[in-house]
């Protein structure tokens, strides 16, 4: 079984990047933030961008997109 940071590295790799909803709906993974501080502590590079999402309610807000930009040992 892969552990919820093997399978957000893994996202990464194949999306251009992950946002919380992302990680949640197609991960389930509620805590994204953590999951990126163990990656980074682990020796990835992961950037932090700011993008802007139409929320539920139809308004535009800002959240975080995650990107991998090298991974550990690579």
């Amino acid at each position: 079984m892969k552990s919820q940071n093997e399978r957000v590295l893994e996202y990464m790799k194949e999306h251009d990047g992950i946002t919380s909803l992302q990680a949640y709906e197609k991960l389930g993974v509620t805590r994204l933030s953590a999951r990126i501080k163990d990656l980074r502590t682990q020796g990835n590079i992961i950037f932090s961008d700011p993008v802007e999402v139409e929320n539920r309610f139809g308004d535009m807000c800002e959240v975080s997109m995650y990107r991998l930009i090298k991974e550990a040992g690579k």
